[in-house]
């Protein structure tokens, strides 16, 4: 009952905005700062700004101990984040269904995904002859794999698999294209599921990226599909080699 009585209390003085509020980590209150956090805003004081190390997912003040990998990951993101092989699962079936009905029959047979942390991601790319960050990357062969890095929000992983397995798709449906043309049409299949989601913000900000390959190819491809319509230019893609060929 007491238990009850307090929690009421502290109820009704946030209501009231007379709760005292406290730093997330230490529950201090000096010099508190907001951070806003995939789930909520969050106070933050001065001494564990300035201890603290930033998480490697929201870039927000973060406790240690660091994650398995290295990385520190923050309450919120590892709460929020893929790390479940069974949610990943669901959510490639999902994505796999969208391409079925937008590319057709060679979107039943795309390659399984394997759910990896950042240290692994890092080998695997590594082996590929690439020395870059990534948090997803399809692997045509021995054996044939999409790579995605735990961590990253629902909508993030979905997009990433768009783009990774329309790669798959590219290879058993198109012949052989250019990186402006097989990056691009990723970038289009993304963003195509980014808006059906309604995620246009998300999908926006791929026209701007600032590799021509992805955002310059996906606004040229944007307007091709426009003009043809969505079958006729899934068609010209499969034919086209070169990017203006479509």
């Amino acid at each position: 009952m007491r238990r009850s009585l307090s929690l009421f209390l502290a109820l009704f003085l946030v209501g009231l905005g007379l709760a005292q509020e406290v730093c997330r980590y230490c529950r201090g209150n000096l010099d508190l700062r907001p951070f806003t956090y995939r789930d909520a805003i969050y106070q933050v004081c001065s001494k564990c700004r300035a201890s603290l190390p930033k998480c490697s997912l929201c870039d927000n003040p973060c406790p240690q101990p660091a994650y398995r990998d290295g990385r520190y990951i923050c309450p919120s993101c590892r709460n929020t984040g893929m790390f479940d092989k069974g949610r990943v699962e669901s959510l490639s079936k999902a994505v796999v269904g969208y391409m079925i009905n937008l590319l057709g029959a060679e979107a039943k047979a795309l390659p399984p995904i394997q759910l990896v942390d950042y240290d692994e991601m890092r080998t695997k790319f590594n082996q590929s002859g690439r020395n870059v960050d990534v948090v997803a990357f399809y692997q045509p062969y021995n054996p044939e794999l999409v790579y995605l890095l735990t961590g990253e929000t629902e909508v993030e992983s979905g997009s990433h698999l768009a783009h990774e397995l329309t790669h798959a798709w590219e290879s058993r449906a198109c012949i052989q294209q250019d990186r402006a043309l097989s990056e691009g049409m990723a970038c289009w299949v993304q963003y195509q599921y980014l808006m059906s989601g309604g995620h246009s913000s998300e999908a926006q900000k791929i026209t701007r990226h600032s590799d021509p390959d992805y955002g310059a190819s996906l606004v040229y491809l944007l307007g091709r599909s426009k003009t043809l319509g969505n079958a006729a230019f899934i068609a010209k893609v499969r034919k086209s080699r070169n990017l203006k060929d479509v």
